[in-house]
């Protein structure tokens, strides 16, 4: 027959190994895997190349193409070549192209850059 201290012992060794020892073996881990994050946060450039370098080509002039060379140029990128098919800027929205029944649902103050204006 168990007494009842011999019970609370193998209590108190079941939820050591249940809860304890999972933390005294993987605190380790969580402390080194920390330490290396802080390490290549820290020591790493902010750009791998100096946007000043780069060359970017864009190809349409849309909603899309006039934002992410507002974009890059707010990220420094200053070699930015743009490509239209035609004469002025606007993507599907040109004069020329004249889709039927295209219309925006918004206010145009909402619908223009500020740097295209």
């Amino acid at each position: 027959v168990i007494g009842s201290g011999s019970f609370a012992l193998i209590l108190v060794v079941a939820v050591a190994f249940l809860y304890v020892l999972p933390i005294i073996l993987f605190l380790p881990c969580f402390c080194i895997l920390s330490l290396v994050r802080t390490f290549r946060i820290r020591y790493r450039s902010r750009y791998h190349t100096n946007p000043e370098d780069v060359r970017i080509a864009v190809i349409g002039s849309g909603w899309s193409g006039l934002q992410i060379i507002d974009r890059l140029t707010e990220l420094g990128v200053t070699q930015i070549q743009g490509y239209e098919r035609w004469e002025e800027i606007g993507g599907c929205w040109n004069p020329k192209i004249g889709y039927f029944n295209q219309a925006v649902h918004a206010p145009m103050y909402m619908t223009s850059f500020a740097n295209y204006p």
